[in-house]
């Protein structure tokens, strides 16, 4: 598969996950920032639906402080009825549109993270493709892009004990590789799930 092949192969897997969520679960505290789950479900729609004006003003509003505006976006996307919110993103499948400054892989990464912003909070288990797992991981570690990967992976040798995967040089950080993911994406949730000499140093680049 191409990465869009994937990027459609998780965006269906999310939808899936949607669909069966409850009343309850839409509205509990999401992995990312203030978000709850409803906020991050309906920013996934938001990289191929990406509009200049709207945004623009957003940024505007916020100070032109990227983070704040995009935190802003999911809440007021957010408020929608949850058929609506699952509606939109159903739709995007098949899309090819994408944020200036990105690629596929900067939306894969967007899926995979934040389809799993909502399962941990949940308790709800999933295995991610591989081939999905390694394409995020190889891009995540040389980008700054939006999440600060490479700036994390400095330093320490990555490597994943579930699948053929490493990275880097230093002190070692060892775990399965949706939570190496999950960290060098800045969630400290996940750093439980990884050990080894390096795991301070990749802790305290959290932020």
């Amino acid at each position: 598969m191409d990465t869009w092949e994937l990027v459609d192969a998780e965006r269906r897997d999310n939808v899936a996950l949607l669909e069966g969520l409850s009343p309850a679960q839409w509205d509990v505290q999401s992995l990312c920032g203030e978000w709850k789950v409803r906020d991050v479900a309906a920013h996934l729609s938001s990289p191929a639906n990406w509009e200049v004006l709207p945004f623009a003003l957003e940024l505007l509003r916020s100070g032109f402080n990227i983070n704040t505006a995009t935190e802003r976006d999911g809440v007021r996307r957010g408020q929608r009825d949850t058929k609506a919110i699952i509606d939109e993103f159903r739709g995007t499948i098949g899309k090819r549109r994408k944020p200036p400054g990105t690629s596929p892989e900067t939306v894969l990464n967007d899926m995979v993270v934040h389809g799993q912003d909502i399962r941990r909070p949940l308790g709800i288990g999933r295995e991610i493709p591989e081939d999905r797992l390694r394409t995020c991981l190889d891009y995540v570690v040389n980008t700054n892009l939006a999440v600060g990967g490479k700036k994390r992976a400095a330093g320490v040798r990555l490597v994943a004990t579930d699948i053929d995967w490493s990275h880097g040089d230093g002190p070692e950080v060892r775990g399965p590789a949706e939570a190496l993911l999950l960290t060098l994406n800045g969630r400290a949730d996940a750093l439980s799930d990884v050990d080894g000499p390096g795991k301070d140093p990749l802790a305290a680049r959290r932020s």
